[in-house]
């Protein structure tokens, strides 16, 4: 029996949608369901509530606070009804500590070179931007609660804050990225997060003309007076 399959069976059976899913309007593509999605919200918020400011303590070590959230989770992990074997209880042990303790789903776009921009528009959709071109990917965050962390983990960082009295704030990635993000009551429908990303490698004159974002004749005349220069 698969997880979805133990899942489906130790919850109510009501009507109700489950948390943390996001509901997707008809002209939106369906995204794949996470059958970890409700484990995952709940572990996330007993954790806040046990561990709260320790998770932004700047004192601990990356091994220290990874140590630190593992061994809480396994303890979360074993008041679940569904029952999760041993592989799937380290796979989803890894999948917390990374949501905690970095940026949650949007990791893999932010290790994603062709990315130059992440949008997170709340827990219903994310786009990233490649090439210049615009889509929507199936990451998904599980709850407003837990984007809200992952933007406060970022700012806090540059000892900077978020909340009710300054809902709108400014930052950077350590590798120089650009973070824009909006939390209530600013955003009426939930936490929002953008980051641009910047070009580790610089443009020279050749990639300019390819681009064509310079004349192949301008480039010549260019190269000219840089010769003219250094003779």
């Amino acid at each position: 029996m698969s997880l979805a399959d133990r899942m489906k069976a130790v919850q109510p059976t009501d009507e109700a949608p489950a948390f943390g899913r996001a509901e997707v309007a008809p002209t939106v593509p369906q995204v794949s369901v996470d059958p970890f999605a409700a484990i995952k919200s709940r572990a996330q918020r007993v954790l806040f509530d046990r561990l709260g400011t320790r998770l932004f303590d700047a004192e601990l070590t990356d091994v220290e606070l990874k140590e630190m959230v593992g061994q809480e989770l396994e303890s979360v992990l074993a008041t679940e009804a569904a029952a999760l074997t041993p592989e799937e209880r380290t796979k989803l042990v890894d999948q917390l500590c990374d949501d905690v303790l970095g940026h949650g789903p949007i990791d893999g776009l932010l290790a994603d070179e062709s990315v130059t921009e992440i949008m997170v528009n709340g827990t219903s959709r994310i786009f990233v931007e490649r090439h210049g071109k615009l889509t929507e990917t199936e990451e998904r965050y599980v709850s407003d609660e837990h984007l809200r962390r992952v933007i406060e983990r970022i700012v806090s960082r540059v000892g900077r804050r978020v909340d009710e009295s300054s809902p709108m704030v400014d930052a950077r990635l350590p590798d120089g990225s650009r973070v824009n993000a909006i939390v209530p009551p600013l955003a009426i429908d939930g936490p929002l997060l953008s980051i641009r990303r910047f070009r580790t490698d610089m443009l020279g004159i050749d990639d300019l003309v390819r681009l064509g974002s310079m004349a192949p004749a301008m480039s010549e005349k260019l190269w000219m007076s840089l010769s003219a220069r250094t003779a």
